[in-house]
C-alpha cells in the first residue's frame, strides 16, 4: 500500500508493506499524500491507526514545515478516537534530552539539544498526549542511530515513534537495525509492539495445476481432446429429472471436460518466474552487503572505498541484467508477430503498455472499507457481477410483482 506522487518521477512516497497472511486484520488504507498515508489494523481489543510520515527537513521553510504538521494534524484528528493512534518514519527531527521536555521524551535520546523539527515533534507529541517512545528505551549509541552522512562520518536520530501515552507499555523495544540493508543512507529501525491481533494460522495453498491448452493448437492433439470429450459428454439418466439444477449439469460438464483434457493434453510444467535478478545480480548484492557488514564493523577510509566499488558495481550488473532482459522482451514480441501468434504478442506489448501491476487480494465493500476475509471479498465479487450484468433486475422484479 503506497501513496506517492503521480506520474513517473520517483520522489518521495509513504507506504506499508504488509503481511499475506494479515491481510484480513486490514481495516483501512488511506493515501494522504505524497509524505502521509494511513493504515488501520484490527487487533483483539482496539483498533491499531499507523501513521506514516516523511517530515520535512531542517532547513525547509517555516511555512513549508507548518503546512506538513497542520495536514498531519488533520489526518490525525480524523482518526477514530478509539483507536491506539501510532506515528512513525522520517521525522528528520533531533531530540534532545531537555528536561522540560521529559514529560515526553526520554533521557536516551541519542542527541543533548532539540533542533527546530525536535521541537515541532515535541509539541505535536504534547498536544496530543503521546511520547516519542523512540527515546526511552536505553541502548547502545551504535543502535540510536538511524541516519549515516554519505562520508560515514556523522550520525543522527531522526527517525522517531510516536504513541498514545495509553498505549506505552505496549511497546516493548525500539531500536536500528545495521544488518538490513536497503541501499539507503537510514537504517531499519524494528518496534517490537505488544498485542493480541486477531491472526488466522491459514497454510499456504498451493496453485492448482495448469492444462497444457498450448497443445491444442496442434491438430492431432486437438482431435484426440475433441473425441474424448465427445465420448465423455453424455448425459446421465438423473439428467432428465425435473428437479435437476443447473449447477448440478454444470458440475457434470466440467468433470467431462477436466477429464478429457488429462487424458490428452496433460499439465503444463510449472517452471519458475520470468525475472532479470538471476545468480549473478545475486552474487553481487551479496558481495556488497558483505563489504557493508565489514565497514559497520570497524570503519575506515579502504573499506569505505571497497564498499562504494562493490555497491557501483553491483548498481551496474543489476541495470545491465534488466537492459538486456526488456531488449530479450522486445525480441520475442516481434517474432512472435512474425510466427503469427497475437496471444503471446500482446502480452508482451501489455507488459511495456501498462508497466508491473502487483497483484493484490483486497478489495473495497460498498461503503468503500477495505476487506480481506476470502468469504467476504467472494460475496463481493458476486455482488458487484450481479448488478453489472443485471443492472435492471430489481426494477423487473418490481414491475412483475405489481
Amino acid at each position: 500500500m503506497y501513496s506517492g506522487k503521480e506520474g513517473d518521477r520517483h520522489e518521495l512516497g509513504v507506504g506499508f508493506v504488509v503481511e499475506n497472511s494479515m491481510k484480513e486484520n486490514i481495516i483501512d488504507f488511506k493515501p494522504v499524500n505524497e509524505r502521509i498515508c494511513v493504515l488501520r489494523v484490527k487487533t483483539k481489543f482496539f483498533n491499531l491507526s499507523l501513521i506514516n510520515v516523511h517530515a520535512e527537513s531542517e532547513d525547509k521553510d517555516e511555512a513549508v514545515k507548518d503546512e506538513f504538521y497542520c495536514k498531519l494534524e488533520q489526518t490525525y484528528n480524523s482518526m477514530p478516537s478509539n483507536d491506539i493512534k501510532m506515528i512513525l518514519g522520517d521525522m528528520n527531527a533531533k531530540i534532545g534530552k531537555e528536561m522540560v521536555f521529559q514529560r515526553v521524551a526520554g533521557l536516551h535520546s541519542l542527541h543533548e539539544e532539540s533542533n527546530d523539527n525536535g521541537m515541532r515533534v515535541l509539541d505535536f507529541a504534547m498536544s496530543r498526549n503521546m511520547i516519542v517512545a523512540s527515546t526511552q528505551f536505553p541502548r547502545k549509541e551504535i543502535h540510536k542511530w538511524t541516519w549515516t552522512s554519505p562520508d560515514g562520518q556523522h550520525h543522527n536520530q531522526i527517525d522517531h515513534v510516536l504513541v498514545d501515552r495509553r498505549a506505552a507499555t505496549s511497546i516493548t523495544n525500539i531500536r536500528s537495525c545495521r544488518g538490513a540493508d536497503c541501499d539507503s543512507d537510514h537504517y531499519l529501525v524494528r518496534i517490537d509492539f505488544r498485542c493480541r491481533i486477531r491472526s488466522k494460522d491459514n497454510k499456504r495453498q498451493q496453485r492448482p495445476p495448469k492444462l497444457n491448452v498450448d497443445k491444442l493448437r496442434e491438430e492431432g492433439e486437438r482431435k484426440k481432446y475433441q473425441e474424448a470429450l465427445e465420448n465423455l459428454i453424455q448425459l446421465p439418466v438423473h439428467a432428465q429429472e425435473e428437479n435437476r439444477t443447473t449447477e448440478e449439469e454444470w458440475q457434470d460438464l466440467k468433470r467431462a471436460i477436466t477429464q478429457a483434457a488429462e487424458e490428452t493434453i496433460g499439465y503444463s510444467t510449472q517452471t519458475r518466474r520470468e525475472s532479470w535478478f538471476d545468480d549473478e545480480c545475486e552474487e553481487a548484492i551479496q558481495k556488497r552487503n558483505e563489504a557493508r557488514r565489514h565497514y559497520i564493523e570497524r570503519p575506515t577510509r579502504a573499506k569505505k572505498a571497497n564498499y562504494d566499488i562493490l555497491r557501483r558495481k553491483a548498481k551496474s550488473v543489476i541495470k545491465r541484467k534488466k537492459r538486456e532482459y526488456y531488449n530479450n522482451k522486445v525480441t520475442k514480441i516481434q517474432q512472435d508477430f512474425e510466427k503469427k501468434d497475437p496471444r503471446e504478442a500482446y502480452k508482451g506489448v501489455n507488459l511495456f503498455k501498462k508497466g508491473y501491476k502487483p497483484k493484490t487480494t483486497l478489495c473495497k465493500d460498498l461503503n468503500g472499507k477495505i476487506i480481506g476475509n476470502k468469504d467476504s471479498i467472494m460475496e463481493r465479487w458476486r455482488t458487484y457481477f450481479s448488478q453489472l450484468l443485471n443492472p435492471n433486475l430489481d426494477q423487473m422484479y418490481c414491475q412483475t410483482r405489481d
